[in-house]
This record gives C-alpha cells, sequence and structure tokens, in this order.
C-alpha cells in the first residue's frame, strides 16, 4: 500500500502473509500461551505520524487477541459442536494440504444458549482429532494426534429438515497432513471470518481518503470548508418534514452533518454522541433518509444484523410515511391489500364449501373474479416498484404514470362492483375496442377502462426502456441493486465484500453503535473506493467492544475510532434530551457518566409517568432492594456466577407482577438483566417458559450486553456479586453499569448485596449511597412477602449443602458417605 505525504511515498506494510498461515501454524501450547505476543504489542497511540504506523498498530495485537480467544474455547473444548469423520481424500492445490472431507451430523448444535444452532461456513476454525478429546490436556497426551483446519467451499449443505441425519460435504486447509482413521472427530472451535477480513483490510491497498483524516489532530482542527457554501436555509425547506418531528439537537447533529457531506474538498469525520434515549435511532434514521432524497450514494454500517434492521425499519417507515402523498398511498394500499387478500381467502373457502355442482357464471360474475384475482398482484407489483427502485432511476413521469393507473385501478373497481350494471352491456362494451367516445363521461366504466389500458402500454414501454434486469437470477438481481440504490444496510464485517463488488462508488459511510466497534474494524468499510466522508453514531459510556486477552486491553486495542477521536478533542454533537426514563432513573446515570448535560422530555415528567405496578416504596420508579444472605457461586462449568437467593426473589417479584397483571390487563413489559450468564441460565430454567406467549405480559431474561439498545417498562437487575472478598468483578466496568441502568422506563428494581457493593471504591458505591441518599435503598426483609422468599431460598441451598458435606447431621450416623473433590477457580 503506498500513500503519498509531503510529496514522499509513504510505504506501507505489504500483506506478506494469509491470516489462515498464521493461525495454522499455531501449536497448542502457542495458543495457550499468554505471552506469546506480549513482546510485539504495543500500546496503540492516540494518534498517528502515518498511514503505515496506523495500520501497523493492530496487526499484532489482532493476532494476540485471535489467540486468546482461541484458548478460551479449547478450555471448554467439550461444549463445542462435535462430529465423526466419514472420510478424508486428499485434495492438495499449490503444494497445501487442502482436503475433501465428509463429516456428521454435528452433535451439540445449539451449543450456545439463545443462538440458532451451529451450521458450518466458511472461514471456521475445526481441530480434527484420532479421538475424541473432553479436555485441551485431551489433545496434548502421548499419542494423540490433532489438526487444526480452515473450512472452505462447502460443497453439500445440512438438509434443515433432518439435520441430525444429514453429513456435511466441504474442503478444509490443514495445519498438517490429514489422515482418515476410525473412531475421528471434528470439533468447531470459532469462526475467524471477521479477523480474516480485518487483517486483509489492515494490508490492502484502499482508499486512504478518510483515513487520513483521522490520523493525527491537526486535521480535525478544520470545521467547516473555506470553498464550499453551503445555504442551510434551502437544506432545511427541503426536509423541513422530517426535520420538524426532531428536537434542536437532534437537527443541529442532522444538518451540520449534511453540510460537511455536501464538501467535495476535504474528508470530514462527524461524530453523534447519542446516550440512552436521546432518540438516536430516531435521529439516524432522518439523517439516512435525506440522504437517500439528495441521491447520496450512502453506505450504512453497524456491528450486528440485529442493530441494522432496526435502523432499516425506521427508515423504511419514513419512506412509508413521510413522502407526502405518495407515501400515504403507500400505507392505504399496504392495507386495503391485506383486506383484500383476506377477503379473496374468505371467498376462495366459502367457494370450496359449496358442493361441486357446475355453476355457469355471466360475464360480469366472470369478469369480477378475474379483475379479483389480478388487481392484488398488479397493485403489489407497483407499490414494490416504487419502494424500491431509486427514484434517481427512472424518469418523473414514469413514477405518475404509476400513481394515475393505481387511482384508475380504485376507479374501476368501484364502478365494475356498482349494484345496476347489466352483464350483457357490459359483455358487449368490453367486446369492442376500449375507445370513449367524445360525448361519453370521462368516469364512465369505458373511459377508465381505456386510460388503464393506455396507462398500462405507456408503462410497458417506459420501464422496458430502463433496463431492468429481466434474469430471476440472484446474482443479477444484487447487482442491480448495488448499482441503483441509494443506501446500501450491511454490517461492519460484512462491508468487507463490497470490495469485490463492481457498482459506482459509495461516497458517503454512516456507522450506526460505532462506539461498539474496534477501530480495526472499522477500517474494513473506511477502505472503500470513493468514500469521502463518515458519520459516525455511538457513546463510549456504553458497551465497548470486548476484548478476551489482558494484552489487548492493556494496549488498547478494544478502543473504538469514536472514542479515540473524542479523546483527542475531536468535535460531536450531544444529543441531550432523553426520553425513556422515569427522572428517578435518569438521575444517577446523568450525573455519573453525563456531567449532568442530559435533560429529561416532558413526556417523562408527566405524572401519568409514574406507574406503581405492584404495592409498597420499595416497588416504586426506582429502588435498590438490599438482599442479606445471598451467596455468589460458579455454574457448573466453572465460567459464570450465580446467586440462588437473587433467583428466588426475581421469580417472586414476577409472580407478583403477574398477579396484579390479571386484574388490570394493561400491557406490561418485564426484562431481568444481569451481567453474569449463569444467572440469566438459571432464570429462565426457574421460569420454564411461564409466561411466554402472554397477550400483554412480556418477560425477557438477558445478559446486559444482550440488553444494549434495549428497552422495557420494567427492569429488575439481578448483580449477583454477594461475597467477603472485596471483588464486585465485571460489575466494575463503568459502561456495564450504564447500560444496565438505563433499559427502563417508568421502573428500575435492583437486587444485590449492599454489603458487598460497596466494599471497593466503584461506581458501585456510588450507585448504593445515592440510593441511600435519595431514600431509594430497601431492605428486602422490610417486605414479608419477599423476606420469606429469602429464607425458603437459603433452607433450600442449606439442604444442599449438607448432601455434599460428610460431617452434615444426615451422615453422622450413616453407614456410607458421600465424598466430593471440589476444585474452585476464582475468576474476577
Amino acid at each position: 500500500m503506498e500513500g503519498e505525504e509531503g510529496g514522499e511515498v509513504v510505504a506501507v506494510k505489504k500483506k506478506k502473509e494469509e491470516f489462515s498461515d498464521f493461525i495454522l501454524s499455531w501449536s497448542i501450547d502457542d495458543i495457550l500461551n499468554q505471552d506469546l505476543y506480549k513482546t510485539q504489542v504495543d500500546k496503540i497511540p492516540l494518534t498517528f505520524d502515518s498511514e503505515q504506523q496506523y495500520f501497523s498498530s493492530f496487526v499484532y495485537p489482532l493476532l494476540e487477541e485471535t489467540r486468546a480467544e482461541l484458548a478460551c474455547c479449547l478450555e471448554i473444548i467439550h461444549r463445542y459442536p462435535s462430529a465423526h469423520v466419514f472420510s478424508i481424500h486428499d485434495a492438495r492445490r499449490d503444494g497445501k494440504a487442502v482436503y475433501d472431507v465428509k463429516v456428521g451430523p454435528w452433535r451439540n448444535r445449539s451449543f450456545e444458549c439463545g443462538k440458532p444452532p451451529y451450521q458450518t461456513l466458511p472461514g471456521d476454525l475445526l481441530i480434527f482429532m484420532n479421538r475424541k478429546a473432553e479436555t485441551v490436556s485431551d489433545l496434548q497426551r502421548l499419542g494423540r494426534t490433532w489438526a487444526f483446519s480452515l473450512v472452505g467451499k462447502i460443497t453439500e449443505n445440512d438438509n434443515e429438515d433432518d439435520f441430525e441425519a444429514t453429513p456435511l460435504r466441504f474442503t478444509v486447509k490443514a495445519s498438517q497432513p490429514l489422515k482418515f482413521e476410525d473412531g475421528m472427530f471434528v470439533v468447531f472451535l470459532k469462526s475467524i471470518e471477521i479477523q480474516t477480513r480485518i487483517w486483509d483490510s489492515l494490508h490492502m491497498n484502499g482508499n486512504l481518503n478518510i483515513i487520513k483524516a483521522v490520523l493525527g489532530p491537526d486535521s480535525m482542527v478544520k470545521e467547516t470548508c473555506d470553498t464550499c457554501s453551503f445555504d442551510f436555509n434551502s437544506l432545511y425547506s427541503q426536509n423541513r418534514n422530517v426535520l420538524d418531528k426532531l428536537n434542536e439537537s437532534q437537527r443541529a447533529a442532522v444538518m451540520v452533518s449534511l453540510v460537511k457531506t455536501e464538501c467535495c474538498h476535504h474528508s470530514y469525520v462527524e461524530q453523534i454522541w447519542g446516550p440512552p434515549g436521546t432518540g438516536k435511532t430516531t435521529t439516524v434514521s432522518v439523517l439516512l433518509f435525506i440522504l437517500m432524497q439528495m441521491n447520496r450514494r450512502t453506505l450504512t454500517c453497524a456491528p450486528t444484523n440485529v442493530a441494522l434492521l432496526q435502523l432499516a425499519s425506521r427508515v423504511q417507515n419514513l419512506v412509508n410515511h413521510l413522502k407526502l402523498q405518495l407515501q400515504m398511498y403507500y400505507v392505504f394500499l399496504e392495507n386495503e391489500l391485506f383486506k383484500e387478500t383476506q377477503m379473496a381467502n374468505q371467498n376462495q373457502n366459502q367457494s370450496e364449501s359449496k358442493s361441486n355442482k357446475l355453476q355457469v357464471k355471466s360475464f360480469l360474475e366472470f369478469l369480477q373474479s378475474r379483475f379479483n384475482s389480478s388487481v392484488i398482484t398488479l397493485r403489489r407489483c407497483i407499490l414494490t416498484f416504487l419502494t424500491h427502485v431509486p427514484r434517481s432511476f427512472m424518469k418523473e413521469y414514469i413514477l405518475y404514470s404509476m400513481i394515475h393507473l393505481l387511482d384508475n385501478l380504485s376507479s374501476f373497481e368501484s364502478l365494475l362492483f356498482e349494484e345496476n350494471l347489466v352483464s350483457e352491456e357490459l359483455e358487449h362494451l368490453f367486446t369492442s375496442k376500449p375507445i370513449p367516445s367524445e360525448s361519453e363521461d370521462m368516469s364512465s366504466i369505458n373511459s377508465v377502462r381505456a386510460v388503464s389500458i393506455f396507462l398500462l402500454r405507456g408503462l410497458q414501454i417506459s420501464l422496458e426502456a430502463l433496463g431492468l434486469p429481466d434474469d430471476v437470477k440472484r446474482h443479477v438481481i444484487v447487482d442491480f441493486c448495488f448499482e441503483r440504490a441509494s443506501l446500501v444496510f450491511c454490517t461492519t464485517s460484512s462491508s468487507y465484500k463490497l470490495h469485490m463488488v463492481p457498482m459506482k462508488p459509495l461516497n458517503i459511510l454512516v456507522i450506526d453503535e460505532a462506539a461498539q466497534l474496534k477501530e480495526a474494524e472499522s477500517t474494513v468499510p473506511l477502505q472503500l473506493p470513493g468514500m469521502k466522508h463518515a458519520i459516525l453514531i455511538g457513546d463510549e459510556c456504553q458497551l465497548p467492544a470486548m476484548v478476551t486477552s489482558n494484552v489487548c486491553f492493556e494496549s488498547g486495542f478494544g478502543r473504538s475510532l469514536f472514542e479515540r477521536l473524542s479523546s483527542v478533542g475531536h468535535s460531536r454533537h450531544l444529543l441531550n434530551v432523553q426520553y425513556r426514563m422515569h427522572p428517578s432513573i435518569s438521575f444517577f446515570p446523568n450525573w455519573r457518566f453525563y456531567q449532568n448535560q442530559i435533560l429529561d422530555a416532558e413526556n417523562v415528567l408527566c405524572e401519568s409517568y409514574e406507574k406503581q405496578y405492584l404495592s409498597g416504596p420499595m416497588f416504586g420508579s426506582y429502588s435498590f432492594i438490599n438482599i442479606v444472605g445471598g451467596s455468589e457461586e460458579k455454574d457448573d462449568n466453572g465460567q459464570s456466577k450465580r446467586n440462588m437467593v437473587e433467583v428466588a426473589v426475581v421469580i417472586k417479584i414476577l409472580q407478583n407482577l403477574y398477579e396484579a397483571w390479571k386484574d388490570s390487563k394493561k400491557n406490561l413489559t418485564i426484562g431481568v438483566v444481569s451481567p453474569y450468564a449463569a444467572q440469566v441460565v438459571m432464570i429462565q430454567e426457574k421460569l420454564a417458559h411461564k409466561y411466554e406467549k402472554l397477550d400483554g405480559f412480556s418477560v425477557k431474561v438477558k445478559s446486559i450486553d444482550d440488553f444494549q439498545g434495549g428497552e422495557e417498562d420494567i427492569i429488575i437487575l439481578s448483580t449477583v456479586r454477594s461475597n467477603s472478598r472485596e471483588s464486585v468483578g465485571v460489575m466494575y466496568c463503568p459502561q456495564t453499569t450504564n447500560v444496565a441502568l438505563t433499559r427502563a422506563r417508568p421502573c428500575l428494581w435492583i437486587l444485590g448485596s449492599e454489603r458487598t457493593l460497596t466494599k471497593i471504591e466503584s461506581v458501585w458505591e456510588e450507585l448504593v449511597c445515592d440510593a441511600r441518599n435519595r431514600h431509594c435503598l430497601f431492605d428486602a426483609d422490610s417486605d414479608e412477602c419477599l423476606k420469606m422468599t429469602v429464607i425458603n431460598a437459603k433452607k433450600e441451598l442449606e439442604q444442599l449443602d449438607d448432601l455434599v458435606n460428610e460431617n452434615s447431621i444426615l451422615f453422622k450416623h450413616a453407614k456410607w458417605k458421600v465424598f466430593v473433590n471440589t476444585y474452585f477457580t476464582e475468576i474476577c
């Protein structure tokens, strides 16, 4: 890669090896070696002197982080999908160890709770072994053989209808020669597709327009272009219908971002800072809608498909409801089409229920039937075309011809189903040419028919001239969409594929949830051909990207581009009005994380926002419920923590809420949140799907990570930690705490041990003190129902302890004893 700086050519580190070659060269000892890259991973700076330094600073952290992730997988290898190996055939290419293999069926496909079953995909890293291994030490024993392999081409997909009995064929590139043996197993470890794409991005000769703009602090000084002139008033007036729906801070963020993207001399990176509940998604959807209206080729990225779908649906809503008469017509049509489809199905069912006697229809009945069967498809086709084909692609007269045709179809339908129509006259009319006489009323059925046919024929000619793809093959349609679309949505990682798509360049990059992305991953879309400007939307006070390696964490590898630019003083537009939380809930996070810059909107200040779902001050809008006597413990895998007393309290509160809801029947959504996966799993098991499929009463149990971006009426937060070691573990992370505290609308109830959470200086000590000072701290024992719940839960735990305690009274006179050798590993 080369870049020009000060008239000199700067050589950037070239791509010497494939990422997969590095991975496949590692031994198990290498992967388990925490010091493998320790000396090569340097602290990533806040500013950079060159593009070479910028890209190179991420290379070794990427390798180290991949190593650490694989080490975690190997430690719990028994939990991952495995399969018998049926056959292995040598298919060497270019001297590399490539094999065609047949495996399956996969066992333990649903190895991650809440995730879809495992399916083999290119980029998956597998480990072949001559015998099944339950632990990594099994692989290291004398006489055991193994080989890492990377999945290439899938030659036979799983049969989704019978995946448990269907083998899978694919090619793999192996770390060493593979030889088939009876009893061989293969285990899936993880996909390294994202890491491979980042690696390639760090070594590609890509577009450096935006990269150069984010290297040093000097490039951030220029806030506006001295050459370009921007007409704020014209831009505002053209988009008043959507901009007026935003508050002042949202509107300012959109307008400034739009103005910067109009510059053709410099590359700008704008930042929109969106704290919880401040309408970030609404703001970004309006921004994208206006960019689409301006026909700006824009790529929108986010870390996950879930975030993308939420944003894309908001933009689609704007397209459907805010495009003046056309969008209003869309909504009407969708409702009418739904009604028509229901009516057609109902008529069909009624027809089928009639006797099988031959019925001779009149011409009128025949015509009405044919019209009903054709008009739904025609209307839906026009609606789809108007919604998904860019305005810039078709002439304006085509657009209005379609609207006119839709109007005529509605008129024709009304006339065709009038009661005074005579079948014989209609038959004579429709067997002649559709040419209305000059004296004929233009609203007559013959005139409407003639105009409709004229419009249909004109549209046929016009649409054929557009060069629309006449091939229904998927790749033809995809290519057409890429070439013509104003907005393209994809995950940040998947944007790598756009480097290989021949299309008109995209000019503007919008990254939603930008603070959740490692900066190294952001380099993938930043380097796309033609990319000139970037708009980053995020909040570094919420969850960052996950980093497994301590070495990488200390180096700053998990830091986002959004956070780095903010830390060097790059300007950003704060969305400063929150619409989600009751003021008693927003008070602490606003003070602790946002320096009291966030205002409460009118809707949360209204008396009607004050909800009392259960009686008593403990269950007001905000409370910390102190649970004395709870005890944290490791889960069965020793990887996470749970607190069974808190589980019991959560279940009891949900039971009480359900009983209260049955009397009111008002819609209620509840989120149960915890930082520990084991606690989430245990609560889900205890619930046993009890509250599923209830109309108006919803309960979601998720980890804090999975709840980012979500919100519910009531949030019950189970903190789990209860110990005497002054340890709060992952709860020490301020971003985790912030997300947990900002998911609720009217009510947030926090369950935890006051003693444990105040033992160490942290955000939790501050939170408990704040709750006490605001008289929002309550002992669970002060509620008789919760008091008995805690007592019963502790008794149950004590009985379980007795079963494994050889000195228990249960075993004092017994002739047999149970000895349990328990190995505890403390993970904070």
